[in-house]
C-alpha cells in the first residue's frame, strides 16, 4: 500500500440535461461559496449540448483550477434504463446503464494523476466548508482506496445490494492498485454484458460484488470502507426526507446525497 492519501480534487459527474434545466445549480451555489483552497474541480459532461451560461458562476469559485470534460458519449450508448418495458434491440457494452457506467470508468482513468478524488453527482448537498472536512479525513484516517456510504434512506434493499456502496465517494485514483482494480471489473463488466443476461448493472452495485468475490482483501482490510462524512438517501422515496432530519441523525456529515 502507498503512502497516505491527500484529497487533491472534487470531481462532479452530471449531464447536459441537469445542467441546462438548472439541476445543477444548487451545488454549483454551495461550491462558489466554499472558502479559497487549493483544490482542482473538474465537471465531467456525458455531451456539450448544455446551456453554457448555467454553468459560468463555477469559474468564479475558489477552487485552484476548474475544468470541464465533455466525454462526447454517442447518444446511442447514453442511456441509462431504469425500467424495462420492451425488448431491447441494442445493449452497449456496459449494458442498459451504459451511460452513467461509462462515465466513471473515463473519471476513473482521467483523475489518475490525481491522488485521491471525491465524486460528487448533481443531487448532493455539501455542507459549508466540506472541502475543509474532506481533506482532514482522507489526510488524518487510515489509508482507503474507495470510501463512501451505504444506503442510509427508508427502503429496504436487497440483500444482494444493500452493502456496496454508492457511487458518491473518495477514491484514491493515484493509486496503481485501484486503477487496476477498476480495470478488472471494467473488462469483467464488458464480458458478463456480452455473455450472459447481466446487462442492468449500474457500476457502484457491480463493484462491490465484483470487490467481494476477487478482491475481499479490501473490506477485510479497510480498504473499501464507509465514511459518516457521506450519507446515502438518494432513492426517489426518499425526496421528501427533511434535511434536517437527515443532518439531526447523522451530525458528522458533510455531504448528503438526496433526491431535489
Amino acid at each position: 500500500m502507498e503512502n497516505k492519501p491527500i484529497l487533491e480534487c472534487v470531481v462532479i459527474t452530471t449531464t447536459s440535461q441537469e445542467i441546462s434545466t438548472g439541476k445543477l445549480n444548487l451545488l454549483i451555489n454551495f461550491l462558489c461559496e466554499e472558502p479559497r483552497n487549493s483544490l482542482d474541480l473538474i465537471i465531467f459532461v456525458n455531451n456539450n449540448f448544455y446551456d453554457k451560461l448555467k454553468i459560468n458562476r463555477i469559474f468564479s469559485s475558489n477552487f485552484n483550477k476548474v475544468t470541464i470534460v465533455n466525454l462526447n458519449i454517442h447518444p446511442s450508448d447514453d442511456i441509462y434504463v431504469r425500467q424495462i418495458t420492451k425488448k431491447v434491440e441494442y445493449v452497449p457494452k456496459y449494458g442498459l446503464v451504459n451511460g452513467p457506467n461509462t462515465m466513471f470508468f473515463e473519471i476513473i482513468k482521467y483523475c489518475k494523476h490525481y491522488d485521491t478524488i471525491i465524486l460528487l453527482e448533481y443531487d448532493c448537498i455539501v455542507e459549508k466548508y466540506f472541502t475543509l472536512k474532506c481533506k482532514d479525513y482522507v489526510n488524518s484516517n487510515p489509508p482507503f482506496l474507495i470510501s463512501g456510504s451505504k444506503y442510509l434512506g427508508g427502503v429496504s434493499l436487497d440483500k444482494k445490494i444493500n452493502d456496496h456502496l454508492n457511487g458518491v465517494a473518495f477514491y484514491r485514483t493515484g493509486s496503481e492498485e485501484l486503477q487496476n482494480i477498476i480495470e478488472d471489473f471494467r473488462i469483467f463488466l464488458i464480458y458478463k454484458v456480452k455473455h450472459t443476461l447481466l446487462n442492468y448493472v449500474a457500476y457502484d452495485v457491480g463493484l462491490c460484488d465484483f470487490i467481494k468475490k476477487n478482491y475481499h482483501y479490501l473490506i477485510d482490510n479497510g480498504l473499501y470502507r464507509t465514511t459518516d462524512l457521506i450519507v446515502n438517501y438518494s432513492l426517489e422515496s426518499d425526496k421528501f426526507t427533511p434535511i434536517n432530519s437527515i443532518r439531526i441523525k447523522h451530525p458528522n456529515c458533510a455531504i448528503i446525497h438526496k433526491k431535489l
